[in-house]
C-alpha cells in the first residue's frame, strides 16, 4: 500500500498544482500579454497563422490553442484566453503522455517543477522558447530511459525539434544524455554517440544561419565577458540575490547535491555541480547585474531544469518511502509558497493593466484612436510593448474599439513622428506600420493624426 500511497501523493501534486496554474492563466490572461507574448499574440492573430522567428520552430507549439480558436472564428477574448491557456496546455500534455503512456512516475513532478520554482514574473510573459525546450527534454529524456520499440524513430526528429529552439538548448540535451551514459554504461554508448552528433551537426547548421537578434545577442555576451568586472563584491551579492529571489532553486539544490551525495552517486554529483556552475556563469554574462525583471527570470530559468531533473529522474526513485514522504512534504511546501509569490507578483501586473485601461478609457470618451500618452504620467513602465498590449486589450470589446496608445517616446523615437501619416500606426517605437495590414476582423484604427491624450 505505502508505493500507491506515494503514487497517490505525486498525482495529487501534479493535477492540483496545473488545476491552480490554469485559474491563474484565466484570471491574468490580459496580464499575459506583456512583453513577447503580446507580440507573438498579436502576429497570430493578425495574419491568422503561425509566427515564428530566428528558425526557432518549437514556438509552433506555444501557437495551437489560439489558432484553432482563430480557424473557429471565435471572439478576440476567447483567443486570448485560449493563447493564455496553451502555455499552460502544452507542458500539462506533456505531463499526461509521460504518466500514462510512457508510466513515468516522476516526470510530472519534474514539469510542475520548471513551472514554479524559479518564474514568477515569467509567468506573465510565457512565450519564451526555453520553457518549451525544457518540456519537450522531459519528454526526451522519458522516451530515452523507456523500452517504448519505436523510440529510436521518435528521438532524432524530437531532439531537432528541440535544438531549433534556444542556442542554450544544445547544452541541456547533452547533459540530459550525459546522465543517462553514467547512469546506464557501456550498454548506450552508440546511441548516446548518435544523439550528441545529431547535437553537433544542428549547432554547426544553425551557426551557418545566424540572424541579427542572436549575432547581436552573441556581441552583447562577448562585450560583457571582456569589459565587465567580476570581483568578490559581485560575488557576495550575487549569493544575496540567489538566496533572496531564487530561494527554490536552492531549495532543490541543496536536496539533489545532498542526495547524490548520500546516494555516493559521484559522477552524477560531478556533472550536477559542473552544470550548475556552467549555467550560473552563462547567466552572469548574459545578464551583467541584479536586477531582477522577467528577462532575467528568462536567463536564470535554465537553473530550474539543471536542479530539477536529476532529482526527479535519478534521485527520487531511489530514496527510501519514509523519506520521499519528507521528500514529498518539502516539495508541497515550496509550491505552496512559490503559488503565494506568484499571487503577490500579480499585483504588479495587475496594476498595470488597469493603468493600460484607463488610458484607453480616456481615449474613447475623447474620441481619440490613435492617442500619445506622457511616459512621465504613468505609475508603471511601459515596455516596448506598450501599443501592442493596448491595441489587443482595447479591441476585446469589439473590433470598432481598437485603441493604439504610443508613449510620447515612442512617437519621437527615431523621429517617428516626421514618418507618421494618418495611414500609418506604431506598432513598435522601431517599427511602424500601414493602417490596410491589419485584420480588421479584430482591429480597425481610423486615418486620423495622433493626438495627445491628457488623463484627468
Amino acid at each position: 500500500m505505502r508505493p500507491n500511497k506515494s503514487i497517490h501523493i505525486t498525482t495529487l501534486i501534479e493535477y492540483f498544482s496545473f488545476f491552480t496554474l490554469t485559474l491563474f492563466s484565466i484570471w491574468f490572461y490580459e496580464e499575459r500579454l506583456h512583453a513577447d507574448s503580446g507580440w507573438y499574440a498579436f502576429n497570430l492573430i493578425n495574419s491568422e497563422s503561425f509566427h515564428i522567428e530566428h528558425g526557432r520552430f518549437i514556438l509552433f507549439f506555444s501557437q495551437i490553442l489560439p489558432w484553432i480558436a482563430l480557424k473557429f472564428g471565435l471572439s478576440l477574448k476567447s483567443i486570448l484566453l485560449a493563447y493564455s491557456l496553451n502555455h499552460i496546455f502544452f507542458p500539462f500534455s506533456i505531463l499526461l503522455i509521460c504518466k500514462h503512456f510512457f508510466k513515468h512516475k516522476t516526470a510530472g513532478l519534474l514539469i510542475v517543477a520548471l513551472q514554479l520554482i524559479s518564474i514568477s514574473k515569467g509567468f506573465f510573459c510565457p512565450m519564451f522558447e526555453l520553457y518549451y525546450v525544457a518540456h519537450l527534454l522531459v519528454l526526451f529524456a522519458v522516451i530515452l530511459h523507456s523500452d517504448f520499440r519505436y523510440k529510436y524513430f521518435l528521438l532524432p526528429p524530437l531532439l531537432l525539434v528541440i535544438c531549433t529552439g534556444h542556442p542554450l538548448s544544445f547544452l541541456l540535451a547533452l547533459f540530459v544524455i550525459a546522465y543517462r551514459f553514467i547512469d546506464q554504461g557501456k550498454g548506450v554508448y552508440k546511441s548516446s554517440f548518435a544523439f550528441i552528433l545529431i547535437i553537433t551537426i544542428c549547432y554547426f547548421v544553425q551557426s551557418q544561419y545566424t540572424t541579427e537578434y542572436d549575432l547581436a545577442k552573441q556581441n552583447a555576451f562577448y562585450n560583457t565577458l571582456a569589459t565587465a568586472s567580476y570581483d568578490l563584491l559581485y560575488f557576495i551579492k550575487l549569493i544575496k540575490m540567489l538566496l533572496a529571489y531564487y530561494w527554490g532553486v536552492i531549495v532543490i539544490f541543496l536536496l539533489t547535491g545532498s542526495l547524490l551525495l548520500a546516494q555516493k552517486r559521484y559522477y552524477h554529483l560531478l556533472i550536477f555541480i559542473g552544470s550548475f556552475c556552467l549555467f550560473l556563469a552563462i547567466a552572469n554574462v548574459s545578464y551583467y547585474g541584479f536586477h531582477i525583471t522577467r528577462y532575467q527570470e528568462q536567463v536564470y530559468f535554465p537553473f530550474s531544469f539543471v536542479v530539477a531533473f536529476p532529482l526527479f529522474f535519478y534521485v527520487l526513485p531511489k530514496v527510501a518511502i519514509s523519506k520521499q514522504n519528507i521528500l514529498f512534504t518539502v516539495f508541497i511546501l515550496l509550491l505552496i509558497t512559490r503559488f503565494i509569490n506568484l499571487e503577490n507578483e500579480s499585483m504588479f501586473f495587475v496594476q498595470r493593466t488597469n493603468e493600460i485601461e484607463q488610458q484607453i478609457s480616456t481615449a474613447r470618451n475623447l474620441n481619440i484612436k490613435k492617442a500619445i500618452v506622457s511616459q512621465k504620467s504613468l505609475s508603471y513602465p511601459t515596455n516596448w510593448s506598450y501599443p501592442i498590449e493596448s491595441m489587443l486589450i482595447s479591441s476585446i470589446t469589439g473590433n470598432k474599439n481598437t485603441v493604439n496608445l504610443a508613449t510620447d517616446e515612442d512617437y519621437h523615437y527615431q523621429e517617428n513622428s516626421q514618418h507618421l501619416d494618418s495611414s500609418k500606426y506604431i506598432l513598435r517605437k522601431w517599427e511602424i506600420m500601414p493602417i490596410s495590414q491589419l485584420n480588421f476582423s479584430y482591429f480597425q484604427l481610423d486615418t486620423t493624426q495622433y493626438q495627445e491624450l491628457i488623463s484627468k
